[in-house]
């Protein structure tokens, strides 16, 4: 358990420099952007994340199971160059969309910058990291890169008409991070060398990964499409406050997602090995998350406001309620991310595991759309808590269906 405690610490290191140091800059970017230049930069950053969806195609779960299973070094290798050619098609399909749809006036020719974002998705192999549970010197590589960008959002942004300037900054982050994670792949492991990739090579990873694509799609769409679908209904301003409350929920859910990235390959080897040991670590975490969303439902009831008020200003005082909303979000996120990720997947329960989100995002869009219109940001975050109870009720129900629930809370037999 050494290691899987090493690359819990990484990961934990990782996260928190995923999601606090950006959460560094956000008290500057609402000010000196006001609420509707940030309104615009919530929706565009809102936007990349499903290009990178597509890029990623799932592979950070899909790759990592295969890499942690993998024999020898020389399969490693083939898997590696096998994931990199896919997500560079996919990149080319991402690039031409988005140009298209610059074309056809949908989207100003600015948000071509995010190129550089998607560019560097291609090449920053978390998955690969994850799947030999070597964390530590991927976890250097991002906290060096976000670093070296910091600075540049207070040197280069200074009110609402830096909005691209700010994106462009943000999406340097992934270019920076592929960088050095090449690098430290070529001096650190010699037996990942080009191989040729056949086109039967690539149809093959994306059929492989599909199922966990299109859950990680729809799942981002009753997560993440709340932005793009309250642009559309309701206010940028709404757009804005609901963006900022958002900002705080990803860094909390971020961080403690840790677990799951940590944890994913070691619970495929032990299932492979032992189920009941497979269990009872899965019980153990769920254990821990619910301690730990307990706590975090007495914070933000007690201090919500004051935090709202100090990290974003006066003007988004209404984030202290959108991060109460939130609160029981967390728990039914959690718990459904455990099920999800360390028991339907490692079990061959692919199907559900698509099916379920993809039930939820049926659900989420017209009732985003109709809180949002009638309650604006309010209306967003309740509309997330719903249908994310919603998802961790279907779960615990097909679990219970399969006997797979009683063997994860009671023995692990």
């Amino acid at each position: 358990m050494n290691l899987l405690r090493k690359n819990i610490f990484s990961l934990l290191i990782f996260q928190g420099g995923n999601y606090i140091i950006p959460l560094m800059t956000l008290p500057y970017l609402t000010r000196v952007l006001d609420i509707n230049g940030f309104g615009l930069y919530s929706t565009i950053f809102s936007l990349s994340q499903y290009f990178i969806i597509f890029i990623d195609y799932g592979f950070n779960l899909s790759a990592t199971k295969s890499i942690a299973k993998a024999k020898d070094n020389s399969s490693i290798n083939k898997i590696f160059w096998k994931v990199i050619h896919t997500k560079i098609v996919l990149f080319l399909v991402s690039g031409f969309v988005l140009t298209f749809l610059c074309i056809l006036n949908i989207f100003s020719f600015e948000v071509l910058i995010l190129l550089i974002m998607f560019l560097g998705s291609v090449f920053t192999p978390l998955w690969f990291f994850q799947g030999i549970e070597n964390l530590s010197s991927f976890t250097k590589v991002i906290l060096l890169a976000k670093f070296l960008t910091l600075p540049l959002y207070f040197l280069l942004v200074h009110n609402s008409d830096d909005v691209w300037l700010a994106i462009g900054v943000m999406s340097s982050v992934n270019f920076l991070s592929a960088i050095f994670s090449l690098i430290i792949i070529k001096r650190n492991y010699p037996y990942i060398r080009y191989e040729h990739v056949s086109v039967i090579d690539i149809t093959s990873q994306l059929k492989n990964s599909a199922p966990i694509f299109w859950a990680t799609l729809t799942i981002s769409l009753y997560t993440s499409s709340t932005t793009l679908i309250m642009s559309s209904v309701s206010t940028i301003e709404q757009v804005s406050l609901f963006s900022a409350g958002d900002r705080i929920r990803g860094a909390i859910l971020g961080v403690f997602l840790v677990l799951g990235n940590a944890i994913y390959p070691r619970v495929n080897k032990l299932f492979s090995q032992s189920e009941k040991e497979a269990f009872n670590l899965v019980r153990i975490v769920l254990s821990i998350q619910t301690v730990l969303c307990g706590f975090m439902l007495l914070f933000f009831l007690l201090f919500s406001g004051e935090l709202a008020n100090v990290f974003y200003g006066k003007s988004f005082s209404q984030v202290g309620s959108i991060l109460i909303i939130f609160v029981p979000a967390y728990f039914f996120i959690l718990q459904s991310t455990v099920l999800g990720n360390y028991i339907l997947l490692p079990l061959g329960h692919n199907k559900a595991y698509a099916v379920l989100p993809t039930l939820c995002a049926i659900i989420h869009i017209p009732l985003c759309a109709a809180l949002s219109h009638y309650f604006g940001a309010i209306g967003g975050a309740a509309s997330i808590t719903i249908v994310e109870a919603i998802s961790f009720l279907f779960l615990v129900l097909y679990m219970y269906r399969k006997s797979l629930l009683k063997k994860c809370l009671v023995n692990g037999e």
